[in-house]
């Protein structure tokens, strides 16, 4: 951390060593540490905390999208929220701060719903259509299996 303070832009250095650690092997774990480096770096920079309206600078906003983007494709949705809590915490009057952290946070929760709701649905047409004696009673309505039928029994 001491060497990254003769750094400006410390945020290229981390987003850069982050990618590192992912495509690197260093994994999920050594990326979310340098996340949190990078999070005490950001706090201890008194110009990132706030500028002269009370807002967070744009690049301590920017760290904060990062982090909660990072926990959305890697994470689970409890550590998700956990950074989504943290940074309207840490930023209280950024509204524009707290209105990206919520929107993000509900679109993933959306489509991970729609990806549950869709799978569940997949998993019903399958028992459905493998129980004989239920689809029995439509055969009348369905004169041969549906195009994709055998892809959905196999996928």
């Amino acid at each position: 951390r001491g060497a990254l303070s003769c750094v400006k832009d410390y945020a290229s250095v981390y987003r850069t060593w982050i990618a590192m650690e992912m495509d690197g092997g260093g994994g999920v774990g050594v990326a979310r540490w340098l996340f949190e480096e990078w999070g005490t770096v950001c706090a201890k920079d008194g110009n990132l905390r706030k500028d002269d309206d009370g807002t967070t600078a744009d690049e301590y906003g920017d760290y904060w999208c990062a982090y909660l983007a990072f926990e959305l494709r890697h994470g689970d949705a409890r550590r998700a929220r956990t950074v989504a809590a943290r940074a309207v915490k840490t930023c209280p009057h950024d509204a524009s701060l707290r209105d990206t952290v919520e929107l993000r946070l509900r679109d993933a929760i959306e489509i991970e719903q729609q990806r549950r709701h869709r799978s569940g649905l997949l998993r019903t047409a399958k028992k459905w259509l493998t129980n004989s004696e239920q689809s029995r009673g439509c055969s009348s309505l369905v004169p041969r299996p549906p195009q994709g039928y055998r892809r959905l029994l196999s996928g």
